[in-house]
């Protein structure tokens, strides 16, 4: 599961609120809203909007595919202190809702996979394990009992159903056909697999402090090549080269330049430099025709540059905070979600 900036609450039309919660907004008050913008950002469209420190039920959006569905989370409304959540499946109109989990004391996260058939999430917490803390299952919008996929702490969907989990124990690859691949008996996070699933990129801590960026095949678990000083790997269409983030902060979002390399870590490329002062880039994701990484300044600015380092231009600047979200399937739109007022 790739990490996200921030997790908002959004709202599911009127058919979500209660006509009292509908009623008595208020100028000025904020919201949290799920956008979309064409790249000369002149053209945005509100998907959902949910009032913040509303009384009644919340939602945020957990995951989005690139065909639109959303995994949703909501507070149950009336009971607060309780910390009850619960996690639905929808498509983009909110419309029909499956409750996929409730989960107590702790927030449900989780991530499509890429062919958006199915949302794998962080279940139940195991107290007797000595490798796993969590139990990961995966369910589909439609019908069916969700399917147990292993025990860890951390997940990564790949292509045609292929998955990567890292338990205290190693970090293991299952590949399409349910065969499992040990990669490295260490811990590793940032878990990122290439679209032809042969390649897996994770990232550990360095000998004298600092993030060191693996990259490893899927199949014999051999390690193919590193980076220092790397973090939040994005995978470009075709699985030939990836965007990361170098010479990452330490703010735990993994800030810093962006850069370019191939799939072996060879032949890095800084496309975009971290000038002094802050805020620096992040969250690389490349649009599905390849042409372009949309990335973060800080949680205030989205902008887009071509592979090379051209092209750089900004199209949502928005106080206080945004979050990129991902591209629309026809790159030609952004998804991103904020605070507005």
């Amino acid at each position: 599961m790739r990490p996200r900036p921030l997790m908002v609450g959004l709202l599911l039309g009127l058919a979500f609120l209660s006509p009292a919660a509908s009623s008595g907004i208020r100028a000025g008050q904020s919201f949290s809203e799920l956008r979309t913008v064409t790249l000369d950002g002149k053209h945005v469209r509100v998907l959902f909007k949910s009032l913040i420190n509303d009384e009644y039920s919340r939602w945020w959006v957990v995951d989005l595919s690139r065909d639109r569905k959303l995994a949703l989370m909501s507070e149950v409304a009336g009971d607060p202190l309780s910390n009850t959540k619960n996690l639905y499946l929808t498509d983009i109109h909110g419309h029909p809702r499956r409750l996929l989990m409730t989960a107590t004391g702790f927030e449900p996260v989780g991530s499509w996979a890429p062919d958006a058939r199915r949302f794998a999430y962080m279940d139940q917490k195991n107290e007797a394990s000595s490798c796993a803390d969590w139990t990961f299952r995966s369910g589909s919008p439609g019908s069916g009992e969700p399917t147990t996929l292993g025990e860890g702490e951390l997940f990564a969907w790949g292509p045609k159903g292929s998955f990567a989990i890292q338990q205290k124990c190693g970090l293991v690859f299952t590949d399409p056909a349910g065969v499992e691949h040990q990669i490295t008996t260490g811990w590793g996070f940032g878990l990122a697999i290439s679209p032809r699933g042969d390649r897996i990129a994770y990232v550990d801590s360095g000998e004298f402090g600092g993030y060191v960026l693996h990259i490893a095949s899927t199949r014999t678990g051999r390690e193919v090549g590193t980076i220092e000083n790397a973090n939040s790997v994005a995978w470009a269409p075709g699985g030939r080269r990836f965007a990361f983030v170098k010479n990452p902060d330490n703010s735990g979002a993994g800030f810093g330049a962006i850069a370019i390399a191939d799939a072996n870590g060879k032949h890095v490329r800084t496309v975009i430099r971290a000038s002094w002062p802050p805020p620096y880039y992040g969250v690389p994701t490349w649009s599905p025709d390849g042409r372009f990484v949309a990335f973060q300044r800080g949680f205030l600015t989205i902008g887009i540059v071509k592979p090379t380092g051209a092209g750089r231009r900004y199209i949502v600047h928005q106080w206080p905070v945004v979050g990129l979200r991902g591209w629309s399937p026809d790159s030609r739109r952004i998804y991103y979600d904020g605070v507005f007022r």
